[in-house]
């Protein structure tokens, strides 16, 4: 479910009418204060490993902001990599 889904529900349509926009935004500032701690889970280099091994090509795939795709991917990417 997309960001824009969100809000309305779990908080309803009229919190969604009143608010969403508001609350979207809310969450963008306070995800990019945080996102320098986001990391991959301990698994992914070895996971990434073994597809590619198996011939499987690799996507990012996401509902989120354009801004927090390439942040988030790099740490795993570079942990592919090596």
């Amino acid at each position: 479910m997309g960001g824009d889904k969100y809000v309305g529900h779990v908080a309803g349509d009229n919190v969604e009418r009143e608010h969403g926009d508001a609350l979207r935004d809310a969450w963008v500032e306070e995800f990019n204060r945080l996102i320098g701690e986001v990391r991959p889970f301990a698994a992914t280099a070895p996971l990434l490993k073994v597809m590619k091994q198996r011939g499987f090509r690799v996507v990012l795939a996401s509902s989120g902001k354009t801004e927090h795709d390439t942040p988030l991917s790099r740490p795993a990417r570079s942990q592919h990599d090596h």
